[in-house]
Order: structure tokens, then sequence, then C-alpha cells
């Protein structure tokens, strides 16, 4: 019976070529961007499970209570976590991590050569304990023991020894690091599917061996260690929590104790749920993998609509067929049976053609996602199963309705003629199909839109300094500190260098907050503010603008030891009174003890933070002499000629460190990148939205043409011209398209402000990209119906009438 009902249908789809194109390309289109969403979905529900103990692994945070508001960080202080496993039974076991060197990079000499490596790390030897991090060679229970030994990934050994054998070779740090370091351990490549991606890992002995007066185990006071704990039991979470807190209680002082606040996330939630300040890298959104979702759903209820309206369109053409088997004796669940065979048939074919564009479509769609997703569908049982789900719900959900519909025609009216009592409800729910298709159309393009607006509106914010023609040369190990006063002259005598500064943090990246008391404060009052370590010349280099005072002069010697330059939200933090010029602040310089600096300016409220974020309270002044970062404006006019001459004068200040360097403007934009992809990928995707609407659109218009060419053709007899004929079709659609628009805007505002809500500073929303979308959508959808309609208006009204 089966295999009958199948053949039968295949010789239908063969018959009816035209039909069955239009619904091959919107169900492969559908499933085709269901598949490669999947992908994503899975890919970014599987960090961090490819660790055999994931379920009981927790990261420690911590919260800063200041009276701005709560300061949420995933680090805490390096004796925390070894508290916890020696005091707390729920614990059992940690590893730490630290970041090393400036900006978490080293500089390496091997022999003659020096390389700069990215993402070095300090760690516990228990990191191998609690992750599932395989060595490939070495002993994981003794490659981080000792002090000075170093774990290496195979691509960070291959970059650093080629094919030469990396285990057991010593390798010199230079800074702050200076030491032999021997390897002990290469490591797997770390999965793409990790939080944390790191080159290098050194052992934490090392660390306790560099800075012995840090006395990290011991350390309460400190912070800025990514901890993990691995949980016995994590049935009682907020238990747990509650015993960090009474160890903090124990070891720090009551103002301390009180202002921080230790929690608890897990592993597998950090990325998708987790975005605090100082992250190990960007983390993903669950929200994005929502609106994914979403947009997979839509797209595939597009294409699946347009199957229905097209089979329950072409009904009056099948009707013969259903009456003469019911007259033959079929059963009606005989029919409904070879009606979903016929659905079940055409997504098959549609999943086959759609596996090999997912293929094509990949490297693309990585692109556009920021992802490496792979695609092999014998090693992934969950898209095997997928996809299995999505062509038996999409051929049932499909061939639902028309089975349904035309099996229940009487075969006596219709052998008679008599169809109408079985048609009349079909053409108003085909509209309600169509005005869904179109509703999702506008969402998503005005959502698109709306995206790639406040994009722009971010990348060309004014932020109050200057961001362009500004390069960012990273100062690893201080190499140009000391020598920086004569690295600027060397590079003013470039006529295309426009200034030099130099600074402890760059726009868009972290400043330590440091503690700031005035006058009138108690002992155990203070604000957090965001301080920004400079030399003199940065405020004139970055062109930013003072409101009030003064600037650093270097013929005020004192400036460097008593003078401080506070933002206007520094003012209102600190509950300034009267004029701010000449008032004294304590700040925080050592984090033992404060130091008094004068008010010799205020400037305006920058935006150094990414503008998901409200403008802190922040300053600057010369607070010691380390900067990570020197800032050089360059005139555009000639830029690879000055880079040139930068690179040459940084190698003879600072030979064997590598001139690494960037574009402000660019590192700015980097911040937006999650932004970005999402708008590339749902205007992709609304691009398709619409194609496959007009698709079935095109096919009803073609159906309608034809069950009314005796209409036309009458009309034309009786005067009408082609422009009447064609604005009669117009007419229709155009309200279809019009209550399409009148659902979807509230829809998209609503949607488009949820989205809004998650930056401190935003575009407005204007009611003008609205009436675009739905014009753009309408003119779509009317040049899709146009091509039918000039078509059946041109024709012969002889033909038209002569037809059976």
């Amino acid at each position: 019976m089966v295999k009958n009902y199948f053949k039968i249908a295949l010789r239908s789809l063969a018959k009816h070529r035209g039909y069955t194109l239009i619904n091959m390309l919107g169900l492969t289109l559908g499933i085709t961007t269901c598949l490669l969403i999947c992908l994503y979905v899975q890919h970014e529900l599987s960090y961090d499970r490819f660790h055999e103990k994931a379920d009981h692994i927790y990261r420690l945070n911590n919260t800063y209570h200041t009276p701005q508001g709560d300061l949420s960080y995933p680090t805490v202080s390096p004796a925390l976590p070894l508290s916890a496993k020696d005091k707390l039974p729920e614990v059992a076991n940690y590893v730490r991590f630290s970041g090393i060197g400036q900006n978490n990079e080293a500089i390496i000499r091997i022999d003659d050569r020096f390389y700069k490596e990215q993402d070095v790390f300090a760690a516990d030897p228990t990191v191998f304990e609690v992750f599932s991090f395989r060595l490939k060679q070495g002993n994981p229970a003794t490659a981080l023991q000792d002090p000075f030994s170093v774990v290496l990934t195979e691509e960070a050994a291959q970059r650093l020894f080629g094919d030469s054998a990396a285990l057991g070779t010593a390798l010199q740090l230079t800074g702050n690091l200076a030491h032999e370091y021997k390897v002990t351990g290469i490591l797997e490549n770390i999965p793409v599917n990790s939080h944390m991606k790191f080159n290098m890992l050194v052992s934490m002995e090392t660390a306790a061996a560099l800075y012995p007066e840090a006395d990290l185990d011991n350390n309460w006071a400190g912070d800025g260690f990514y901890a993990y704990l691995l949980l016995s039991s994590d049935q009682h979470l907020k238990h747990i929590e509650q015993a960090l807190q009474k160890l903090n209680e124990q070891n720090l002082d009551a103002t301390q104790a009180a202002q921080r606040g230790p929690s608890l996330t897990a592993l597998t939630d950090i990325h998708l749920h987790s975005n605090l300040l100082n992250e190990m890298e960007s983390n993903g959104s669950m929200a994005q993998v929502y609106i994914f979702i979403a947009i997979a759903i839509f797209i595939l209820a597009i294409a699946v609509i347009n199957y229905m309206n097209l089979a329950t369109a072409r009904s009056a053409k099948r009707a013969k067929e259903v009456g003469m088997r019911k007259a033959l004796g079929a059963m009606r669940s005989q029919i409904i049976g070879q009606f979903l065979s016929e659905s079940v048939l055409l997504v098959l074919l549609a999943s086959v053609v759609s596996l090999l564009l997912a293929q094509v479509l990949l490297p693309a769609f990585n692109q556009l996602a920021g992802k490496q997703l792979t695609f092999h569908l014998t090693d992934n049982p969950l898209i095997m199963l997928g996809l299995g789900l999505i062509i038996l719900l999409t051929g049932i959900a499909s061939g639902s309705y028309p089975a349904l519909f035309l099996s229940s025609f009487k075969p006596a009216e219709v052998l008679k003629g008599k169809l109408a009592a079985g048609m009349n409800s079909s053409p108003l729910l085909r509209k309600g199909l169509v005005i869904f298709q179109f509703v999702v159309s506008v969402v998503l393009i005005i959502g698109a839109w709306m995206v790639y607006s406040q994009l722009d509106y971010l990348k060309n914010k004014d932020l109050g300094f200057q961001k362009e023609h500004m390069i960012v040369i990273r100062n690893t190990d201080n190499a140009i500190t000391q020598p920086l006063a004569a690295f600027k002259r060397e590079l003013s005598q470039n006529p295309q260098v426009h200034g030099v500064t130099a600074s402890w943090s760059v726009p868009g990246g972290l400043r330590p907050i440091t503690q700031v008391k005035t006058e009138t404060m108690g002992e155990d009052e203070n604000v957090g503010m965001a301080g920004i370590n400079t030399d003199f010349e940065y405020l004139q280099t970055m062109g930013i603008q003072l409101v009030q005072g003064r600037d650093f002069n270097p013929k005020y010697t004192t400036d460097s030891t008593e003078a401080i330059i506070i933002n206007q939200q520094a003012i209102k933090e600190l509950g300034l009174q009267g004029d701010p010029i000449g008032q004294v602040l304590r700040v925080n310089v050592n984090g033992n003890e404060f130091q008094e600096r004068q008010i010799i300016g205020v400037v305006e409220d920058i935006n150094f933070e990414p503008l998901y974020r409200k403008t802190e309270g922040a300053f600057f002044a010369a607070m010691a002499p380390f900067y990570s970062y020197i800032f050089v404006k360059i005139d555009p006019q000639e830029r690879d000629k000055t880079l040139a001459f930068l690179e040459q004068t940084w190698n003879q200040f600072a030979p064997g460190q590598p001139f690494d360097y960037s574009f402000l403007d660019d590192d700015l934009n980097q911040l937006y990148l999650a932004e970005q992809k999402l708008g590339t990928v749902v205007t992709s995707f609304s691009i398709l939205a619409v194609i496959i609407a007009c698709l079935g659109l095109f096919g009803l218009a073609s159906f309608a043409t034809e069950q009314r060419r005796k209409e036309i053709g009458i009309r034309k007899v009786l005067g009408s011209s082609n422009a009447g004929i064609v604005l009669l079709f117009f007419k229709e659609y155009a309200q279809i398209i019009v209550i399409a628009n009148l659902i979807a805007w509230p829809l998209a505002y609503y949607l488009v402000r949820q989205y809004m809500d998650n930056f401190m500073f935003h575009i407005s929303v204007s009611w003008v990209v609205f009436l675009v979308a739905g014009l753009l959508v309408c003119m779509i959808a009317l040049l899709t119906v146009g091509a039918k309609a000039v078509r059946a208006a041109r024709r012969n009204p002889v033909d038209s009438l002569n037809c059976d």
C-alpha cells in the first residue's frame, strides 16, 4: 500500500512540473536554512560540554557592591578557591588561571629568534584533573608542578619549533617573565567550543617564584584570578555561596568583606548566560540563539505554507480524481495517506538537495556567523535525528491540510461539478497564510534595517576622543616605557606623526577600578572609579576637550604626583559641591595607601566603555611609569610610509620586541562584531524569506490566472483594458500586503525596542523605516504577481473563452 502511495505520488509530482519546482525550491531553501541554523545552535549549546566533569564544574565570580551599583567580575582572590577546597566538604577540587604578562602576552626567545605568543596563562597543576584537556605528550600529573615549566598547545609548538620535537626543550621568556622555561607538555589544541582559549600554560608555581611578595595562597585582598571549583554535590549552590562569603568575612576586614559577593556560574552556562566584566573571551548570547531558532522556524513555516496554499489552490484540478477514487471505494484515510505521501516524498527530495546545498553554503554561513562549523552527517547523530524530524514534521505539516481538505469532497457533488461547498473556505485560509508569510518577511526586513542602523550609529558616534588615524602599539613587557621620552622625540621628527602618548589602558578595554575618596568622606567610604594612567600628552593627542581647568603641563613638576583630571560623571558620583577645580581627592594608587591629588581639570563624559554600558566616573593621572599601549596619531595621506617609519624606530628602541600594532577605530569596531554578524545574518535570511514567500505568491498567481481565464476573456470582450485586468489582480494582493504590514509594524516595533534596550546609547525608532520596509515588500510582491497578471491580460480573449 505504502509503495503504491509513493509510486502514484511520484507520477503526480512529475506530471505537474511547475507546481513541483516551486514547492521544491521553497522547501529546499527552508530546510537548508534549518540545517545551517541547527548546526549553529548545536555548536552554541555544546560549549564546554566536552569536559567529562562539566556538570559539576562551576566558576567563581565576584560582585563588588558600590554606592553607584554592583560590578560583577569572573575573577576572585587567589586564596578563596584554595581555602574553599580545604574548608568546604562540597568542593572536591579547584583550579586557578591568571593572565601572564601584559594583556596575557609573552615575548619568547628561542636561539636568536623572537616570537610574541598571545593567550598565555598561569594555571594550577590540577587543571588536568578538573578539566578534560588532554596532553599528547608529557605527564598531566607533573606537567605544571614545578616552577618555570610550560605546556604548549600543538599549534603553539608548531609555530615555535616547527617539526622539531618540543617536549623537554628550553625557551626563554623576556620582560617581567624573564627566565628559562622547560616545555613539559604538548596539549591537544583547545576545541573551538571552549569558553577559555590559551596557547601556553605556565605553572602557577612560576608566578609564586617570580612574585613571592604576592603570597598567592594567602592573598585575600587581591583579585584577577579565574577560579573553577569541582563540586561533589551541586544541589545547594546557595549554601555553598554563603559558605564562600563566610570565608571572605573570616579573612578580610568588615568593609572589604561587605563589598564582595561571591557567586557560582555553571561551566556549561558561561558561554550563553554570562557577560561579566573581563570575561576570558567574548561570550555568546542565548537571546541570539533564540533569534536564530525563530528565523529557522518561520522560514520553514513560510515554505510549508507555500505547499499548503498551492495544494489547496489547485484542488479543483484534483477534485475529479478524489471523486473517482471515492466512487471506486477508496476510504478517506487512504486518500489522506495518498496526499500525505506526496508531501513527504517532496520534502524527502528537497532534503536530499538541501544536504548538498548546505555543504556548499556552509563556508559562507561560517563567515557570516563567525564560526568554524563542520558538517559531517554520519558523525553527528543529533543533526541526523533533527533532519529526520524536519522531514517527518514538515511533510505532515505541509500535507495535512490539503489532505484533509481534498479528502472531504463528496464524490456525487464532485462528479456533478458542484465544488462550491467544498471550496469556499479555502480562499480565506490561503489569504491568511499569505498574510502570515509577509508579516514574517516585513518583521525580518525591519529588524535587519534597525540592527544595521544601530551598528552604524555605534561605529560613527562621537565618543569624545579621536579614534581615526590613531595607531595603537602594544608595549609588551614595557619595552618602550623607560626610553619613552626619547622614542617620542624620534617620532616627532617625522612630519606625518601628529602626536604620541602612552597609557595603561585602551578605549574599549578594561581599566583598573580605583578607590577614590573626597575630603568629606568617612574612613570606610570611597567611590570606585576607572583610573586611567597616562603621560602628560594624553588628552591633547587623543583630542579630548577640557570643559574646565587646564591640562597636564611638564612645566609643573608636581603634576606627575599631585594632579588629577576627572570627567563630569565623576563630579556626580563623588558628590562634589561648587567648583571642582582645586578640590583635593584621595586616590588609592598602589592598593594600600591613598595619595592626595588636586583636581586641575574636568573633561566631558567621553565614551571609553562600549556603548552597551553607561558612562562611568573616571579620572586621568600619571600614577606610575608603566604603559601597556603607545598611541600615535598620524597623517592618513602616507600611511604605509609612516607605518614603515614607526616599525623601524620601534626596532631601534626595542630590538627583539615584535612591532605589534592596530588602528584604534578597527579595535573599537571589533567591540560590536556580534551586532555586525547578527545584522548580516538577519539580512540574509530576510531576503530568503521574501524570496520563498514570493515563490508561493507566484504559484498562487499562476493558478489564479488559470482559474479566471474565462472571466478575463469576458472582461476583455466587454471592453476592459490590459491595465484594468492587471489592476484587478493588484488590488486583491495589495490588500493582503497592507494587512500584513499593519500586523507586522507593531510586532516589529516591540522586538526592536527589546533589542535597543540592550544598549545604553541607541538610535530612535523611526516610522520611516517601517513605511519603507512595507513599501519594499509590497513592491516586490506586486511585481511577482504582475508578471503573471500582465501575461494573462495580454492573452487573446478567444483562446480564453475556448478553454475547457
